[in-house]
């Protein structure tokens, strides 16, 4: 009995053992590799998502008059736009009749005042209007 032992454990050290931690070596190698490939897949999805998911980067330009007591405030249309998912990199109030505003006006086809321009990222950020 003690010599069917003997072989069983020497089977165990001399074969099985070697065998499995070969195994685990090919697996742990394919495993690594197989990571990298699907890293190298999903790349350029992850860096889509991560741009999607960044905050737009725009200007905000508004232009009113501050003469005019029967037009709009667009305070509120203002603050609709701070809302969304944006970065506000500069934000500007005009008066219609300063230098600035009509170069703003004539540069973009502004027809009616109060407006608001919205520039930048703007294909990132579904805005009102």
């Amino acid at each position: 009995m003690s010599k069917q032992r003997k072989s069983k454990s020497s089977f165990l050290t001399t074969k099985l053992i070697p065998f499995l931690i070969a195994f685990l070596v090919i697996m742990v190698v394919y495993n690594a590799v197989s990571l990298m490939d699907i890293g190298k897949a999903l790349g350029p999805a992850i860096y889509h998502v991560n741009e999607v998911k960044a905050p737009a980067k725009i200007s905000i330009a508004v232009i009113s008059d501050a003469s005019c007591n029967l037009c709009s405030d667009i305070a509120p249309d203002v603050n609709k736009i701070k809302a969304k998912n944006i970065e506000i990199e500069n934000e500007a109030f005009f008066d219609v009749s300063s230098p600035e505003s009509q170069v703003l006006v004539a540069k973009y086809a502004i027809e009616k005042i109060p407006a608001i321009l919205v520039i930048g990222e703007i294909d990132k950020v579904k805005l009102p209007g």
